[in-house]
């Protein structure tokens, strides 16, 4: 990092990303600008300069726009933002030497408005960096912008129509890209000078990482609730000729609901159609009998878990860092949490060893990055991750969806590896 200006960190979760970009800022200098979520800004970053004993100074940048000012002014080596202050901070401000993206698959849309904002003040950054373990969790299509942080479409292109257009080609609707014979390989070629790959199997000495579906049959009476909803809403979807992007996903996220048990109406209220899952969370719950991580998706269902455990922990409310603490010191016994909110940048592994899915997530990000809060460098017990799902439903898609995600990821990242000796 500290002979290259511009580079690109793909390290799983665990090896260390912030601690060695700290020592890399140390031996650089300059004034730096972090972005990351900001839970990673609350938790991570200072705490781990604190830890090894790094000399490098933090404000972190939120609150109100007078608290954000005042950050702002004070004399320090790195200020702390997440993406969605952007547009605020670059009006403010632009005078940073070295620009640090922590999980940087967080830009990876090309049409999003961070991502925009930060591309047009690229140029007055001398040194660029992203941080990632999971850089494509969809496609390598979501490679385009993250590469292009660091070289300014120097590798890839400066246009994504043309890299999707030169690299992939489209179904007939323009919905699925799939990549062309050998772009792989050409892909890897032009940026193998410009990223890393570590790989946690490579360097720590991890435990068994175990997945366990438990199986959900619903009764005759519930699946064909669950059959004739799907086919009237298939049906009605379709009533306009087409299933558009747009539909698709909100046929996909009814579905999802159902097969959890409850499903909002068309005035966002919660309609109980079983109670499958819930059962079979508090049967599995006791059987693990010991802390355990629930990992929930909807709002509802996050209500009804907190009905049957009154004493469940949400992540997301109250001090985070305490939450964290008292996990860690066995004062939990059932930590709730998002994957948008609990996914990134917090160490769970001293606290527990089991976290339950009570739905499938088609996200490989999410999915990776929540699962390794607790399968990382310090647990001392196999992790069983246990994914609760409904038979004959759109969870066996949603799984399907998932592993082959991981299938391209995995292999996009090992291309990577191979480059490692060369440095």
């Amino acid at each position: 990092m500290v002979a290259n200006a511009q580079y690109g960190l793909f390290l799983d979760p665990g090896l260390g990303k912030t601690l060695i970009t700290i020592k890399a800022l140390e031996k650089m200098g300059g004034k730096t600008l972090v972005i990351a979520p900001i839970r990673v800004c609350e938790t991570v970053w200072q705490q781990e300069a604190q830890k090894w004993g790094s000399p490098l100074t933090f404000s972190l940048v939120r609150g109100s726009i007078k608290e954000r000012v005042k950050a702002l002014k004070k004399e320090v080596d790195v200020h702390l933002v997440n993406p969605e202050l952007l547009g605020w901070l670059f009006e403010y401000q632009t005078q940073w030497d070295n620009l640090v993206v922590d999980e940087s698959s967080m830009f990876k849309s090309s049409s999003s408005k961070r991502f925009k904002t930060l591309k047009k003040k690229l140029k007055s950054f001398s040194r660029r960096y992203i941080l990632t373990g999971t850089p494509s969790p969809n496609s390598l299509l979501e490679l385009w912008t993250q590469i292009g942080i660091l070289d300014m479409g120097q590798r890839l292109g400066t246009a994504f129509s043309r890299f999707r257009e030169t690299y992939f080609f489209s179904d007939y609707m323009g919905f699925t890209w799939t990549l062309r014979k050998g772009s792989k390989e050409k892909i890897e070629d032009l940026i193998k000078d410009i990223v890393i790959r570590l790989d946690s199997n490579d360097y720590l000495d991890l435990p068994e990482f175990i997945e366990t579906d438990v199986m959900i049959e619903l009764p005759p009476k519930d699946l064909l609730i669950y059959k004739k909803f799907a086919k009237d809403m298939i049906m009605e979807t379709l009533a306009g000729g087409e299933i558009t992007a747009i539909s698709a996903v909100a046929l996909h996220g009814k579905l999802a609901q159902l097969s959890n048990g409850i499903v909002y109406n068309d005035e966002r209220n919660p309609i109980p159609i079983h109670k499958h899952k819930f059962d079979a969370l508090q049967e599995l719950i006791e059987a693990i009998g010991s802390p355990t991580i629930v990992v929930y998706k909807y709002n509802h269902e996050k209500e009804r878990i907190r009905e049957l455990y009154p004493h469940v922990v949400l992540f997301n409310e109250g001090n985070t860092e305490d939450h964290v603490k008292n996990w860690n010191n066995g004062k939990i016994d059932i930590l709730m949490l998002h994957p948008l909110s609990g996914g990134h940048g917090i160490n769970l592994q001293l606290g527990g060893n089991n976290i339950i899915w009570f739905g499938p997530t088609p996200s490989l990000e999410q999915y990776i990055q929540t699962n390794k809060r607790l399968h990382r460098s310090g647990q001392t017990k196999p992790v069983v991750v246990h994914r609760i799902l409904t038979k004959n439903t759109i969870d066996e898609h949603i799984l399907g969806i998932l592993e082959n995600k991981n299938t391209a990821q995995t292999s996009f990242l090992n291309a990577m590896k191979q480059y490692l000796s060369v440095f």
